[in-house]
């Protein structure tokens, strides 16, 4: 069964394109044979701390909604679009799980980053996610709540998954999980200083490094993540000539 990307970006400002577009032309190249789904939405009022959760419940309602739609079986990766494809990504299907979720080293403020996850579509990845969806929702409605597992986990969609992990085994005792290492599956913040090109599969472009890359040529050569930037900017440009366009 063919696998499916399934990304959404929103379409305020400048950048959100610009990562998107790089995705969905690092799928293409590595990801040869998946259905690739990058979706545009709009957000759903001005910028704030508050609308970004709302965001990220948005995206999260995006993913709920593609893993009940597909059929039994479907491979499916659910990515943010702040993402760069390095590698190909076929070796996870060699695994047994319903969800693989990556998981960062132990000296980490957050023991996971929710930007990356596998999932094979089934009754018990449905359930799993209406669950995550719905401690979201929980979260959106009464931030105090919200807080409490922030310390933890961190964002709202991070912490709802925690929340959800932490009850596993009496909410949903039949799910198989997979923890991947981020370092491999999700180069994120805590992983960028361990970055390796024949290890990396996925780029996190996010925080620093995003400003990095956004900040200009030469202002992104200088600064501490000066590689990982020049590797973005040079997959940008060819996506650019590439004519990648997400619809």
């Amino acid at each position: 069964m063919k696998p499916r990307l399934i990304s959404c970006y929103f379409t305020e400002g400048e950048r959100w394109p610009k990562l998107a577009r790089v995705l969905e032309h690092t799928a293409q190249q590595h990801c040869q044979g998946w259905d690739i789904q990058v979706s545009r939405l709009q957000m759903p009022t001005k910028p704030s701390i508050a609308d970004c959760f709302a965001a990220n419940n948005l995206v999260l309602t995006h993913w709920c909604q593609a893993v009940h739609d597909a059929p039994v079986g479907t491979p499916m990766l659910l990515v943010d679009a702040d993402m760069a494809i390095l590698r190909p990504l076929d070796d996870v299907w060699d695994q047994d799980f319903d969800i693989a979720y990556t998981v960062r080293e132990t000296r980490a403020r957050y023991p996971l980053n929710a930007g990356v996850v596998f999932v094979r579509a089934g009754w018990r990845a449905r359930a799993f996610f209406r669950h995550w969806l719905q401690v979201d929702d929980g979260f959106l409605a009464d931030p105090q709540s919200h807080l409490i597992w922030k310390r933890r986990w961190g964002g709202i969609n991070q912490a709802a998954l925690g929340c959800v992990l932490d009850h596993q085994p009496a909410d949903h005792p039949d799910v198989r999980l997979l923890r991947l290492p981020c370092a491999e599956w999700n180069c994120e913040d805590y992983s960028w200083s361990a970055f390796e090109p024949q290890v990396t599969r996925i780029l996190h472009v996010k925080s620093d490094l995003r400003r990095a890359v956004f900040s200009g040529p030469k202002q992104a050569s200088r600064g501490p993540y000066a590689t990982l930037a020049k590797l973005w900017l040079d997959l940008e440009q060819q996506a650019c000539a590439g004519e990648t366009v997400t619809t």
